[in-house]
């Protein structure tokens, strides 16, 4: 997948899940970054999940294999765990077009080191299993062991003091659960929604891979897919989301001229002179990011 007039390949999702979190704790706990950011080991890991990872499969694709087995693996654990998810929520009558009705309140017997100055009260369910999400990332998970973790925490510590992240568990607590908006963590949050309309479904063994396709839907204008399950989903989650996301095409039920006058629409916004026409993402939230197109 590329961006722009010049084809730069995107980032990996959890880049871009990162780059939004740095922004988070940069305007509300500045005192979280890092004096002075490494920016030259996040150029290294730009470039090489842009560029060098290619060149190295292409080498010796040993590597991309274990990565596959590994992936596998936990593929089938995301799996296991989400028809569990699907279990307890339809006992409680989820309707995943009503997100903002579901609710998160913890167990009293939760430890003091997972609340970190929560009081188990009700709050919105992304907000806690988002935070949940980034404490693990960050905080919880042993990331020798975690590929995942690892992954974020090398992305993350370019511009974040990780040990002071570990040490201020209340205050990133009391910032998701209070002040964080989906608009912040947009990557994060559109996950999640994916997620959860997913979960009300039927679970599929590509519902992991799906989940994180649509992390790279804030920042595109179109998306075509042949799975009517994976479009249902983004659907739902679109049609709650409060920041613009890719206009989804389902290529087995739209005609050939509706894909064609599409792209002739986006190549054209593509060549307009950036000053007149600028990208529907940039105006709502003031990012420089090009939009994706292919």
């Amino acid at each position: 997948m590329s961006v722009g007039p010049q084809r730069r390949r995107v980032l990996p999702e959890i880049a871009m899940e990162v780059d939004d979190f740095i922004a988070l704790v940069g305007r509300h706990l500045p005192a979280l970054l890092r004096p002075t950011p490494d920016r030259l080991r996040r150029k290294a890991l730009d470039d090489y999940w842009t560029a060098g990872i290619w060149t190295e499969v292409a080498n010796d694709d040993r590597h991309s294999h274990q990565n596959q087995v590994a992936a596998a693996s936990q593929r089938a654990s995301l799996i296991a765990t989400a028809r569990e998810n699907k279990t307890s929520l339809g006992r409680i009558g989820f309707d995943a077009r009503q997100l903002h009705t579901l609710l998160h309140l913890t167990d009293e017997r939760a430890p003091a080191s997972y609340l970190l100055g929560w009081d188990g009260s009700q709050r919105e369910a992304w907000r806690v299993q988002l935070r949940d999400h980034w404490f693990r990332a960050l905080i919880w998970s042993d990331h020798q062991r975690d590929r995942s973790a690892a992954l974020y925490r090398e992305w993350a510590g370019c511009h974040l003091d990780l040990d002071a992240i570990s040490a201020a568990g209340p205050a990133l607590t009391e910032l998701f659960l209070s002040t964080v908006q989906p608009i912040d963590l947009p990557h994060a949050w559109f996950r999640w929604a994916v997620n959860m309309a997913q979960e009300a479904r039927k679970i599929g063994s590509g519902n992991a891979v799906d989940n994180q396709h649509s992390a790279y839907l804030p920042n595109a204008d179109l998306f075509i897919t042949a799975d009517r399950r994976m479009a249902d989903a983004l659907a739902i989650a679109s049609g709650q989301t409060p920041f613009p996301v890719a206009h989804t095409l389902l290529a087995i039920v739209e005609p050939l001229h509706t894909f064609a006058s599409r792209i002739g629409d986006l190549l054209q916004e593509q060549v307009a002179p950036e000053s007149t026409t600028g990208s529907r993402h940039e105006a709502s939230r003031g990012r420089m990011s090009p939009p994706v197109t292919g």
